[in-house]
């Protein structure tokens, strides 16, 4: 179990903190760039990248994790909290499709609820499922956590594409050597068609994060069904 627990905050730190703060510390160079330190931005990747030894590499990855749990609470804010928010709400509500689907799977899920806490399904917590799947499912409750981490990964992820958006047209759009009567036209026609790869990521990261919100939800849902290590024998509800 403590190896199975080793596993899974490592496997989280790496894909929702580490790899969404590496695209982070992208973002703020690409910031940086557009902001008119186009110079030293460039003499500092240099620096980093031909000179960078053990120090410099541990300081790179060190600073994208504290930038990864920085992106990930702000995502969880602006993203979770604000402009998906009832988006969220519907993807996590594995209760609602339960009973919408019917059939016996919808009453035997309903029924073990009732006789493992004691309560009614709609009354159930999130947090309720995973106490249960910690203490008597612990290697499906390592498989579901695999969701939890992606998601995050591509909430952050689908943030840093919208935040990287403004720097990558003032690039194209400085970058753009046209000199026709329509230059201004032009230059921003090439802004932001430059824009459109970044933006469709974004979405595509956003829609993802959605997916895997669901899919946690119901493989929770799932963990119902099943017998516990070590779990009690079930009692009628009092």
């Amino acid at each position: 179990m403590i190896s199975s627990i080793s596993s899974r905050g490592t496997w989280y730190d790496i894909t929702g903190y580490i790899m969404p703060g590496f695209v982070a510390e992208g973002v703020l160079w690409l910031t940086a760039y557009t902001l008119g330190f186009a110079e030293r931005s460039i003499a500092f990747a240099r620096v980093v990248w031909t000179d960078g030894g053990f120090l410099c590499a541990t300081v790179f990855v060190a600073f994208a994790y504290v930038l990864g749990h920085m992106v990930n609470s702000i995502s969880s804010a602006v993203i979770e909290k604000w402009l998906c928010s009832k988006r969220f709400k519907d993807a996590a509500d594995w209760y609602n499709r339960i009973k919408k689907e019917g059939g016996p799977r919808a009453v035997e899920i309903e029924s073990r609820v009732e006789k493992l806490f004691h309560i009614k399904a709609d009354e159930l917590e999130t947090f309720d499922v995973l106490a249960r799947a910690v203490e008597y499912l612990p290697r499906a409750f390592i498989s579901g956590f695999s969701f939890l981490s992606f998601y995050g990964m591509c909430r952050s992820l689908s943030l840093l594409c919208f935040l990287a958006l403004p720097s990558v047209f003032i690039i194209s759009f400085k970058g753009c050597t046209c000199a026709c009567e329509h230059q201004l036209v032009c230059k921003i026609v090439v802004g932001l068609l430059a824009c459109i790869p970044v933006l469709i990521s974004a979405i595509a990261f956003g829609n993802q994060y959605l997916r895997f919100v669901k899919y946690y939800a119901d493989y929770l849902a799932s963990t119902l069904l099943c017998k516990g290590e070590n779990e009690p024998l079930l009692s009628a509800t009092p």
